[in-house]
Formats: structure tokens, C-alpha cells, sequence
């Protein structure tokens, strides 16, 4: 495979080596070893290839700095550099590629406390997500892990919340506080969690579950504000609106809850108690018929608790228009 010429050429550099590792080995200065060595053209190309990497490496990190941290912006740019580094350095050596990384996350780490002392940390969780994500591509599990614990952390302190040292906590902490104005930071950092192996985090169910503690205690109008956020990141989440038709009926807004049920209807949610509690509150409304028609439909659909319903309905609806004869009369 090789020329003679080149046989020669790695035969006089593994003597240099040997005479580096022997100095080494002996505690001298390796820089004052002659080392003429031979070096290929393909070698050459090689050794070109790696200085630019490291010149583009460098011009974005500075760059980067400098929209973080300089430039006249209202909102600083999220570092793109994070997002190019796999395709960069793809063609490194693996034994260089920890140094380099460790190398480019000082330099963050630097960026990231800069950015929090000019009061503009609300970036922070998303920058801390981006470079996780390239820690990934390039393997390095435990650093990706890592900086998706700190974003985390990160956001629940700048939301005033002490951050638990666990992980489990700390995510259990995220999970009670998390609303739908962050479904942008929930997107992004589940894609991370599945990288890890972990299961997303289900927003809408957990503003959902929300919801429905606030209902049990009784607190409808949180409970709705709870509701519309779930109906905002799932516009087509039946149970949803079934709930939003419950807690306005608690309410005495039977108009409003008929609304809701007729949408949990269009979408096929438990078309029996659907059409049970709108029924209810039909029934409230004095509109006998269709608190009739519903009562009749939940109980082919087999609810038991409509039929005494169907029952009580009927008789106001005979007294209802026995009480219209009378006044005709």
C-alpha cells in the first residue's frame, strides 16, 4: 500500500517518537529534541483541515459572544455555534474530541454566567438545551444529561423556585409548575428526554390533571384558566371541553356549558355522560325538550343515572304544560 519512499518516511518518524517517548519518560523537555519529521501531502491536507476547523471553531464562538453579550439587541440571540459544532468537527480524531469539548464548554459556562449577570438568563434553559442536544450527536451521554438537568434548574429558578439536587425531584418540581406559555421549552426539551431515554412530558394531560385538582377543591374559575390553556396546545381534546362544560355548569353558566358539551359531542367524548350532564343542563334552563332528548340518548348509550333523570324531567315538563293550559283557560 505504501511507496518505499514512505516506508522510510514512517520508519525515521516512529524513531522520533521513540526518542519522545524516552524523554518523556525521563522528565526532559521534548521541545528541545530535534524531530525532523516526514510529513505526506495527504498528511499535510490533513494538518490544514484540522487548524481551520479550529479557526471556524474559534470565529463562532466569538461570534456568539459577541450577540450575546454585545451587540445593541432588545433580545439577545440564542448561540448558533452549539447547533454546527457535529457537522465541524465530525472528522476529529476521537481522541481529540474530549479536550475540544471540554474546551468549548468552559467557554459556554463563561457566556452562560455573562448572560445571567446582564439580567438576560431567561435564554439560558434553551442555550443549555441546544448544547445539549449537540453533546448527543456526538456521544457524550453523561455532558448531555448534564445540561438538560442545568436547563431545568435554570428554569425554575428564574422562576423563584429552589431547584432540588435530584432529578427526580427536580422534574416532579418542573411538572407542577409548567403552564402552557413554555409548550416552545417543553417541545425542545422533550426531544432531549427521548435522546435519554425518558418519556416526554405530555403537557396538555398534566395541565389537564391540574385542572381537575382545582375542580375538586372547588375552584371552577381556575380551573376553566387551567382548561383554555389545554385547549390552546390540544384544540381538539375532547376531555377537555367536557371538564370546561362541567365547571361552568358549577358555576350556574349552563349556557356556557352547553357550548362545551356540544363540542366534547362533535369530538366523541363519553358520549353518555356528555350527553347526561348537558341534559342537566338543559333541565336548568327550563328547555325540558332537549333535557329530555339527551336524558334519552344517554340512557341508549347506557348511562343508569339518566333514567331517574329522564323521570324527574318529564314530570316538570307535564307540570310545565299543564301550568300553560291553565293560563290559556
Amino acid at each position: 500500500f505504501y511507496s518505499p519512499e514512505e516506508l522510510k518516511g514512517h520508519g525515521i518518524n516512529l524513531e522520533i517518537m521513540a526518542r519522545e517517548e524516552d524523554a518523556h519518560s525521563q522528565g526532559l523537555d521534548e521541545n528541545r529534541i530535534y524531530r525532523p519529521y516526514c510529513i505526506s501531502d495527504y498528511n499535510l491536507e490533513d494538518c490544514v483541515d484540522y487548524l481551520a476547523m479550529f479557526h471556524v471553531l474559534y470565529a463562532g464562538l466569538f461570534i456568539d459572544e459577541y450577540y450575546l453579550l454585545h451587540a445593541p439587541l432588545e433580545t439577545p440571540l440564542v448561540p448558533l455555534l452549539p447547533l454546527l459544532i457535529p457537522e465541524l468537527i465530525d472528522e476529529i480524531y476521537q481522541q481529540y474530541l474530549p479536550e475540544i469539548m471540554d474546551g468549548i464548554l468552559n467557554y459556554y459556562e463563561f457566556l452562560y454566567a455573562s448572560v445571567e449577570a446582564k439580567g438576560e438568563g431567561f435564554i439560558l434553559p434553551e442555550m443549555r438545551l441546544n448544547y445539549a442536544e449537540m453533546l448527543w450527536e456526538l456521544g457524550d451521554r453523561d455532558k448531555s444529561q448534564n445540561q438538560i438537568y442545568k436547563s431545568i434548574a435554570d428554569w425554575l429558578r428564574l422562576r423563584g423556585q429552589p431547584s432540588p439536587l435530584e432529578y427526580p425531584e427536580l422534574l416532579t418540581q418542573f411538572k407542577q409548575l409548567v403552564t402552557a406559555s413554555s409548550h416552545n421549552y417543553v417541545a425542545h426539551l422533550n426531544r432531549c428526554l427521548i435522546h435519554l431515554g425518558e418519556f416526554p412530558i405530555k403537557l396538555p394531560d398534566l395541565c389537564l390533571d391540574r385542572a381537575l385538582n382545582l375542580s375538586q377543591q372547588q375552584r371552577y374559575t381556575e380551573a376553566i384558566a387551567m382548561l383554555n390553556e389545554v385547549i390552546e396546545l390540544r384544540p381538539n381534546y375532547g376531555k377537555a371541553y367536557y371538564y370546561l362544560g362541567l365547571c361552568h355548569s358549577h358555576l350556574q353558566r349552563y349556557q356556557d356549558a352547553i357550548l362545551f358539551y356540544d363540542h366534547a359531542i362533535d369530538l366523541g367524548y363519553r358520549l353518555d355522560n356528555v350527553h347526561h350532564h348537558r341534559g342537566y343542563s338543559y333541565f336548568k334552563l327550563k328547555l325540558y325538550d332537549e333535557a329530555i332528548a339527551d336524558y334519552q340518548q344517554a340512557v341508549r348509550l347506557g348511562c343508569k343515572q339518566a333514567k331517574q333523570n329522564l323521570k324527574v324531567v318529564k314530570v316538570f315538563q307535564q307540570d310545565q304544560l299543564k301550568r300553560e293550559q291553565e293560563q290559556k283557560n
